[in-house]
């Protein structure tokens, strides 16, 4: 079954941390749940090197069709709004606290999927975001098998097990993390479908879905 915003929450926990206060986080959430047009819940944590590090799951009563409608229309996400409103936002909750703050996963929960983004590298959701969600609009009709079947849960990116410098630190904040190029986000997506008993991969450039044991799943 898909997962919910409880048990996703319980799913990614990495550990605890110390609790410490976050400036300006309600402003944050309420000017992204506008432009979103989703109620978003928040974790946070503070890594060693003095950098917050946010979960954002935003819970949005559209399909993925209709989120894909909106977005065309510029209208959800306020990417072309003046100063883009993920980045926009995000500088100004940073500039209210001591520390640097990131964006380490982007859950959007609709009513048919749920898509989680991750972090590759520093600032890799703000800067990708835009683009992301347009190649899902582009690859729509292929990770949906042929509009046949739509899976119930996407993960951006997924990782070929062959590459040598993958392994499960380059996928957590760590003393190895390994920041990785943006292309990362545009060779494999990991998709989950009620009709398959294991995750199969979406390949981006062949648009063909591809058994998923060789992958590594953040």
């Amino acid at each position: 079954m898909p997962f919910t915003p409880d048990n996703f929450r319980n799913a990614l926990f990495k550990g605890g941390s110390k609790e410490f206060e976050l400036i300006g986080l309600d402003v944050f959430v309420n000017a992204l749940e506008k432009d979103f047009f989703s109620s978003i819940y928040v974790t946070k944590r503070l890594t060693e090197k003095n950098e917050c590090l946010l979960t954002l799951e935003l819970t949005c009563n559209l399909s993925l069709a209709g989120l894909l409608f909106h977005f065309k229309k510029d209208e959800w996400g306020a990417f072309h709004s003046k100063g883009y409103s993920l980045t926009k936002h995000l500088k100004t909750l940073e500039s209210k606290n001591p520390f640097t703050v990131d964006i380490d996963e982007f859950s959007i929960f609709l009513k048919d999927t749920a898509i989680i983004i991750n972090r590759i590298h520093t600032q890799s959701v703000t800067a990708e975001l835009q683009k992301i969600v347009s190649e899902i609009g582009r690859h729509y009709v292929h990770m949906t098998k042929e509009l046949g079947e739509m899976p119930f849960e996407i993960y951006i990116p997924v990782f070929d097990s062959d590459d040598e410098e993958v392994n499960i630190d380059t996928l957590i904040d760590g003393p190895v993390f390994i920041e990785r190029d943006k292309e990362e986000y545009y060779k494999y997506w990991g998709l989950y479908f009620e009709s398959e008993k294991k995750p199969l991969i979406y390949d981006l450039e062949s648009r063909m879905l591809l058994p998923g044991s060789l992958f590594i799943f953040p």
